[in-house]
């Protein structure tokens, strides 16, 4: 038995000779050594919010074949999977696994993950009516939804319009003192990567009743 190892790409002839009394016989044959196939993948800039398509551009090495995936399964789409420079565009927000596998000489596997973000979610639970001096607890429900909050800005103002407690620029929770009977507006600004979500709420703080009289305290007398 005979171990031969190739180490350059190439065609090379392996004869075999073999002789006796008789006389000698060679046998030759043909091998080819192709080079190593390689996977390998780079992608356009992209805008990382959605929607939002991204270019990969193939740099594999000895590829014959090409076959592009996506996990998860859902949020995206492509134009042609099996061609090697696919256009993906995603609707989801999310984290996203490509991956590209490629066939020649053996088989090969690239992947890249990349973040697709969306406008942050905002929840402001619904603040009620309430009936005289207040202290109302302000914690908004926040997702980044793939990029990290820049901002919170809140305003409020009064029936007249006016702004009370300016420069409030917190994302909560925090608390305020509502001491005068009047209607308020509640507006939030929550800014990421993406852009701003704006949710808003109402709610009035009612004068606590206050019970007074006068009466007449002259004495007089029970007719009989």
């Amino acid at each position: 038995e005979l171990e031969i190892i190739f180490d350059a790409v190439g065609t090379y002839t392996v004869t075999l000779t073999a002789g006796n009394n008789c006389g000698d016989d060679t046998f030759s044959q043909q091998i080819t050594i192709s080079p190593e196939t390689i996977a390998d993948a780079i992608a356009d800039n992209f805008n990382p919010c959605v929607p939002t398509s991204i270019t990969y551009n193939d740099q594999s090495l000895n590829a014959v074949s090409h076959c592009w995936d996506v996990a998860p399964g859902t949020g995206w789409s492509v134009d042609d999977p099996k061609v090697p420079n696919p256009t993906f565009t995603f609707f989801q927000a999310g984290e996203y696994i490509i991956s590209l596998t490629v066939d020649g000489c053996g088989e090969d596997v690239w992947m890249d993950t990349i973040v697709v973000a969306d406008l942050p979610d905002v929840d402001l639970a619904a603040i009620a009516d309430v009936c005289g001096e207040t202290t109302f607890t302000f914690a908004p429900t926040i997702s980044e939804n793939g990029c990290a909050i820049e901002s919170c800005e809140w305003t409020f103002t009064n029936s007249a319009g006016q702004e009370i407690f300016p420069n409030t620029n917190d994302c909560g929770p925090f608390d305020l003192l509502f001491d005068m009977p009047d209607t308020y507006f509640v507006n939030l600004d929550v800014t990421n990567c993406c852009g701003t979500t704006t949710v808003q709420d109402t709610f009035t703080v009612f004068a606590s009743p206050m019970a007074d009289a006068n009466f007449d305290l002259d004495t007089d007398c029970v007719p009989s």
